[in-house]
């Protein structure tokens, strides 16, 4: 029997705001010193994987140290029409994950306590820092979900980008933020 699959990016999509900003903002609060890393890359003075290495190890460290806070405030951004519209379409035997390119410090442990698996942008044991997006999502899908031992049922994102991840599911979704109340707008499903 195969694995029925259901896949949520985390950033404007489950959540109704990018989590990183919210998290750059909460780090900066606990480690100042964080701002000159920002300016740094903004002046293209730091390299961009130098500068994801830099806040990835700085931002692990504070986060470990006194997250609890940082998890509660992610916990009100939940965005209650898109879990009433994935319960459209999902089943709670079924295998629900949340992607995210935001760090997976901090994502793992926030969508284990929702009850599904979660995967974020993380460094591997060498120190090359693996960012969580576009087609990372896809290999990521297909090692841990090999599309022959699996159903790819359900997916839902904010980002164009994803848009190949949303073609391997039965229901791929891209939703739109329409206003500044962010409104969701479900776009027509991909891949039927």
């Amino acid at each position: 029997m195969k694995t029925i699959v259901n896949v949520i990016d985390l950033d404007d999509t489950l959540l109704k705001t990018d989590s990183s900003m919210l998290f750059y903002r909460w780090l900066l609060l606990r480690r100042p010193w964080i701002a000159t890393i920002l300016i740094s890359r903004f002046l293209k003075i730091l390299p961009e994987e130098k500068m994801k290495k830099l806040l990835y190890l700085s931002g692990k460290k504070a986060f470990t140290a006194a997250g609890a806070d940082f998890l509660n405030r992610l916990g009100q951004e939940i965005d209650q029409k898109l879990i009433e519209h994935m319960h459209t379409y999902t089943d709670p035997s079924q295998t629900t994950v949340v992607f995210s390119a935001s760090f997976d410090f901090y994502v793992v442990p926030f969508i284990r306590s929702l009850g599904f698996a979660g995967y974020g942008s993380t460094m591997d044991p060498g120190g090359k820092f693996r960012h969580l997006k576009r087609e990372e999502k896809i290999n990521l899908l297909q090692e841990l979900f090999p599309p022959e031992r699996s159903d790819y049922n359900y997916a839902v994102s904010d980002s164009h980008s994803d848009e190949g991840l949303l073609e391997k599911f039965r229901y791929g979704f891209l939703i739109k933020k329409e206003s500044a109340e962010y409104q969701y707008e479900i776009c027509k499903p991909h891949g039927l």
